[in-house]
């Protein structure tokens, strides 16, 4: 009988230790860059974000939700603060979106810079985004969504400080594409 509590208790112990180690050998970089989401998002293919609420999705909870997963919601305002919170005024791009005839799909506007050159000059980009907010539970009731997770370079607080993992910031959520003859 002691023998086999031995087996087990290795066995378990493996395989803790090894869930431990594909945790650890997560990647801390996603290939997810927000700055990309505007040429990736149309009224035929939006961005889906998930909201963890039962109540209603109000416009605070949509803007808050932006932010999460790293975009920069524009207020329509081109002050702004540079590195040193001197103020300085942005000279703004925008490319007009389009609204879509889906009633749940929201044309947000996100600001981004393109390079080191507008950084220096003060110029932005400011992008049409296209997004459905929807509640987890209508996610997971729509199995035509797919969702992955987004991870930013954050350490988590773990026992054990010479380990650490990414820190999971939110998700994303797409349509899946179906062949015209499933």
């Amino acid at each position: 009988m002691r023998g086999a509590k031995k087996i087990i208790f290795s066995v378990t112990l493996a395989v803790v230790l090894s869930s431990v180690t594909a945790c650890v050998s997560v990647p801390t970089e996603s290939s997810y860059y927000p700055g990309n989401l505007w040429q990736l998002t149309s009224c035929d293919a939006p961005l889906i974000l998930r909201h963890k609420t039962k109540a209603e999705i109000t416009p605070l909870d949509k803007e808050n939700r932006l932010i999460t997963v790293g975009l920069n919601p524009y207020d329509g305002s081109s002050k702004g603060r540079d590195l040193s919170g001197a103020p300085i005024t942005y000279f703004d791009s925008l490319t007009k979106g389009e609204d879509c005839p889906q009633k749940d799909i929201t044309t947000h506007y996100v600001t981004s810079i393109a390079d080191l050159k507008s950084y220096a000059e003060n110029r932005r980009d400011i992008r049409p985004v296209y997004v459905r907010h929807l509640k987890s539970l209508d996610i997971e009731r729509d199995k035509n969504i797919q969702c992955e997770g987004v991870f930013n370079n954050g350490e988590q607080e773990l026992r054990d400080r010479n380990l650490t993992m990414p820190v999971y910031n939110d998700e994303l959520c797409w349509l899946v594409l179906r062949g015209t003859n499933e």
